[in-house]
């Protein structure tokens, strides 16, 4: 879940990580598989990092196992990772569990920070900045508060409406 929500990295991308493509001392995750075909590179954030140590520590096993194995040390069917995100949203109330969808939220918040949309294009794998725009869910509240930053305001505080 921390993984998905931290890098907006691809389901299937994911399950076909291996230990080999965490680069601890570099902050990095390396993306070999992907559906563009050209593999890239995934920062880790500061707090994903202490997280994915411990993981790493309790994990083990050597740098061709999946990262995140079944418990055969196999890949991780796509229906059992679906099932653990769909479990543990529905335990915290969420009831839209798509697994794409937190590759929606981590643009989102992304755009929201006002990260560079070609740093955004180039973490997340999108070919165009056309396909990276339909991830992007603004919020009216979001919106509301870039027109407050760019209207005209008045230098005085007048009820015009009553």
């Amino acid at each position: 879940i921390w993984m998905l929500a931290s890098t907006g990295i691809r389901a299937r991308e994911l399950r076909e990580l291996r230990n080999k493509n965490v680069d601890m001392l570099n902050r990095a995750i390396t993306v070999n598989e992907t559906k563009n075909k050209r593999p890239r590179r995934l920062p880790i954030s500061k707090s994903f990092y202490d997280v994915l140590l411990a993981y790493i520590e309790i994990r083990g096993g050597d740098g061709e196992d999946y990262l995140f194995p079944t418990m055969y040390n196999e890949i991780l069917a796509m229906s059992s990772l679906q099932e653990s995100v769909k479990r543990y949203c529905r335990e915290r109330g969420v009831y839209k569990t798509s697994l794409h969808l937190f590759r929606h939220t981590f643009i989102t918040n992304a755009v929201n920070q006002n990260v560079s949309p070609l740093i955004l294009q180039r973490i997340t794998g999108h070919s165009t900045m056309h396909q990276l725009n339909r991830y992007y869910n603004a919020r009216t509240v979001d919106l509301v508060d870039v027109i407050d930053g760019i209207a005209p305001v008045t230098s005085e505080k007048k009820t015009y409406f009553k």
